[in-house]
């Protein structure tokens, strides 16, 4: 499928800061595609080969060797094994091993190599969690906000760049998100730029702001509004509140949940109900673990709470955990800290 010419112009703007990427329509040619469905009720998996000519949050279309086209609600999508040029492939290989940097120089590759929208799409949510891995939250909004504005409905939602821990911003990233807040265009990014200000100066306004999405036509904008609130509400929040939070939590789209198991797990240590903390920090860690810039903090989290129960060896094994797996996060120090001191204590 050809890219519009107002989509390669804005998918252009975006990411021409972040690498200087032009990206030339091509003819689409037929394609080998593999669509991993799940059958209901029974749950059970099945596999349709053909052509996908576009997938967004409201429907796949499958082209099959027939020439019959067939439309499949997006719940129904497992996985799509598509046939990947072969920089796609070859970023795809690089993030399963976890070399963020070098797959975010194939995505961008494949950006320039793929034709079709829908794959377009995918690479741009793949760049999307390489800058996330990589701690480079502006190239990551600028990867996101086209994929939306694209495809609001998208299926690759879970991808948004928001904060969920009480982290001071920088500098340079406060500006920008002061930016993003006051984007009138972008419901998106309005959402991403209040996140990464409640912890600044504009807290008041981001507040201000995440309220005002109450009525938003997207649900997942709606809901992680609301939990990005409740990051706001953790200290004063009564046990009332958090049981609230929970059943809001079970109404969500399961993608976007990990941000806001989090924020509970904090609010039930805040009441010290530590073994009941521990479970949603992991929930969060277990379930979500590509959200690879929150996971650290989970497991952190996860395994002071277990401290706090008397439960040593299970808290060493997150621990040990960070340091194998997440060795460069900012809270591997704390990790080690905490390991040496349950060794010492253990040893006495």
């Amino acid at each position: 499928m050809l890219m519009s010419r107002s989509f390669r112009s804005r998918l252009c703007a975006s990411l021409v800061a972040i690498a200087g990427v032009i990206v030339l329509s091509a003819s689409s040619q037929a394609q080998n595609d593999t669509v991993v469905l799940r059958s209901e009720p029974d749950g059970r998996e099945r596999r349709v080969t053909g052509t996908v000519v576009e997938f967004t949050g409201e429907s796949l279309l499958v082209r099959h060797t027939s020439g019959r086209e067939e439309k499949i609600s997006p719940e129904q999508v497992v996985e799509v094994l598509g046939d990947w040029k072969e920089s796609h492939q070859a970023a795809n290989a690089l993030f399963a091993e976890g070399d963020f940097a070098a797959a975010e120089m194939k995505y961008r590759e494949a950006l320039r190599d793929e034709d079709r929208r829908w794959a377009q799409r995918r690479v741009l949510a793949q760049l999307t969690w390489c800058y996330r891995d990589l701690g480079q939250t502006g190239n990551a909004v600028k990867a996101f906000l086209p994929l939306y504005r694209d495809d609001p409905k998208t299926p690759h939602f879970a991808a948004i760049p928001l904060t969920w821990t009480a982290t001071s911003v920088e500098l340079d990233l406060e500006r920008q998100a002061t930016s993003w807040l006051q984007d009138k265009d972008s419901t998106a990014s309005r959402l991403i730029g209040a996140s990464w200000s409640l912890t600044t100066a504009r807290r008041a306004e981001a507040i201000k702001v995440l309220r005002e999405f109450v009525s938003d036509p997207d649900p997942r904008i709606v809901f992680l509004a609301e939990a990005q609130l409740w990051r706001t509400q953790v200290a004063t929040s009564q046990p009332e509140d958090v049981s609230r939070w929970q059943e809001r939590i079970e109404r969500m789209p399961s993608a976007i949940r990990g941000g806001p198991y989090y924020v509970v797990g904090l609010a039930l240590s805040r009441h010290e109900l530590h073994e009941q903390a521990a479970i949603s920090f992991m929930r969060t860690a277990i379930l979500y673990s590509s959200q690879r810039d929150l996971v650290p903090n989970a497991l952190l989290a996860a395994a002071r709470e277990l401290e706090t129960i008397d439960q040593a060896a299970e808290a060493i094994g997150l621990y040990r955990e960070i340091l194998t797996k997440h060795p460069t996060d900012r809270v591997a120090s704390q990790a080690g800290e905490r390991l040496k001191g349950l060794a010492n204590d253990l040893g006495n």
